[in-house]
């Protein structure tokens, strides 16, 4: 199958809205992870970031806790669809979908949502106003 990252992200910010609504943080925070990398690989590749069937190259095949600084790199050099250099995903993991759902708290899943609904849905709205997305 080939991906689909701006599909991805859709999928995943919805589910992570759903979770969140029903106080289910774990999940929630994870889908809010998955979400923002699913956007910034869209964007990267609509910027020329090589992919093939939709799969983004090796060097930014990364999840967002390090991707985030990857994309701030790039996109210092193209200047468009910029991101903080702060990067609010540092704390977030892909393994923490193994762990105990008490580890994760409402004030990282609700920072999160926040860079997800904020941050990354305005470089979103940009791109599709662009005709990039």
């Amino acid at each position: 199958m080939k991906n689909d990252y701006k599909n991805a992200f859709d999928r995943h910010l919805a589910d992570a809205k759903l979770l969140l609504k029903n106080q289910r943080l774990a999940n929630a925070d994870h889908h809010y992870g998955v979400a923002a990398e699913c956007a910034l690989k869209a964007l990267l590749i609509t910027q020329g970031i090589p992919s093939q069937d939709g799969e983004i190259c090796k060097h930014y095949k990364a999840h967002i806790n390090a991707l985030w600084r990857k994309y701030y790199a790039f996109m210092q050099t193209k200047n468009t669809y910029p991101l903080p250099l702060a990067n609010p995903f540092d704390d977030w993991n892909i393994d923490q979908r193994y762990s105990n759902e008490n580890n994760i708290t409402l004030t990282a899943t609700e920072n999160h949502r926040k860079a997800v609904e904020q941050t990354i849905n305005n470089i979103v709205k940009k791109a599709k106003l662009d005709g990039v997305w």
